[in-house]
Parts: structure tokens; sequence; C-alpha cells
């Protein structure tokens, strides 16, 4: 956001004081777990203006965009990552501002670590009337879902229960067309994110 203040009485108005900017502050604290086969990094937020933060990342040569998540979103997943050693790092952007980068993370994936299987997927993407997620082996029988659209704002927060075979439907019929993040949140306090298009 950009500020600026005049002085007003009845009869005249000042002109403006130059103009300020919020800063974008980095985000920090940036880690990963290994999980089923997936990387999960998370990161804490520092900043109240920013739009969306950007993941970079690099194996060979230099850091490169992976992806970019809403704001307000601290965790990003990374699946079936193939054997090799990783670097991570992310920023947060709005229109006319970046932040620095945050800390970079290390990831080293081995032959063991690979094999894993894909624990959560969602389905049909894109998607007209229903959406469903597909959440894997899991112990627990109930999650929170919230959806959040391209500004990060959420739209939709629901908690639902598992059925036999850990699927989960959406009704997600009168979203406009558009891109989405879906954030499952679980009892254990793991979270996992996921996108999908609106037709």
């Amino acid at each position: 956001f950009e500020y600026r203040v005049n002085a007003v009485n009845p009869n005249q108005r000042s002109i403006y004081t130059n103009s300020v900017q919020t800063r974008v502050d980095s985000p920090s604290d940036l880690n990963f777990l290994y999980e089923n086969g997936n990387v999960r990094l998370n990161w804490k937020d520092n900043s109240y203006s920013e739009k969306y933060f950007i993941i970079e990342g690099r194996s060979v040569g230099p850091f490169a965009k992976l992806d970019s998540v809403s704001a307000n979103i601290t965790t990003y997943i990374l699946r079936s990552q193939p054997v090799g050693v990783y670097l991570y790092r992310i920023n947060a952007v709005n229109p006319i501002q970046k932040s620095n980068y945050s800390n970079t993370v290390e990831v080293l994936i081995t032959d063991l670590e690979s094999n894993h299987f894909e624990p959560i997927s969602i389905y049909p993407n894109p998607a007209t009337d229903i959406l469903n997620v597909k959440i894997g082996m899991r112990d627990e029988r109930k999650i929170c879902i919230e959806i959040f659209d391209v500004m990060g704002s959420s739209i939709l927060i629901q908690k639902v229960s598992l059925d036999s075979a850990n699927d989960v439907q959406l009704d997600i019929g009168s979203l406009p067309s558009g891109l989405y993040s879906v954030l499952l949140k679980f009892s254990d306090g793991s979270n996992d994110v996921l996108r999908f298009i609106k037709k």
C-alpha cells in the first residue's frame, strides 16, 4: 500500500505530503518435512501487504521460479521429487515491491525416500461442479478444508468427515471460473495445499 496525508479546513486544502509505501517483509524460518514421498516447505509470513509468495529452487545452475502461492498461505508441497540435492527459498511480492529472500534450505532425496506413494490428489482438474479430494492413508477421520482465490482471500471453510475410501466431495458449482488453492488442515498440525481450475 501507498499512503499520503494532507490538511483540510473549511476553506482550503493543503498539498499532499510525500508518499510512503508499506514494506513487504521477508518470509522467515523456511524449513521442510519429507512426507510420503513429497517435500513440504513451511515458512513464517512476516508481511501484511504481500499478494503472493514465489517459491524458487535449484539443483544444478541458478535459482529459478518453481511456482507461486497466494497471500497468507505458508506451506507448499513439492511432489515426487527425483533423487538429488535441492535448494529452496521464498520471497513475498505485491504489485510494487518484492521482499528479500528467506533463508535457504537444502533437501537431500535418496533412493529410499523417492519410492513413497503420492498421498493426496484432486480430480477432475479443471472441475465444473464437484471437486473430489483423495486424502490417502491417514488415521484421522475429520479434516478442515479451506479454499482461497488467486488474491489469497478465503472463500470457503468446511470441516468434513472422510468416507471409507478417504475421499471428500466439494460442491464448487457456485464459484466463479478461475484458479483456486485448496488448503487441507489435519489434526496433527500438518497442512497440504493443492490447486485446481474452476471452469
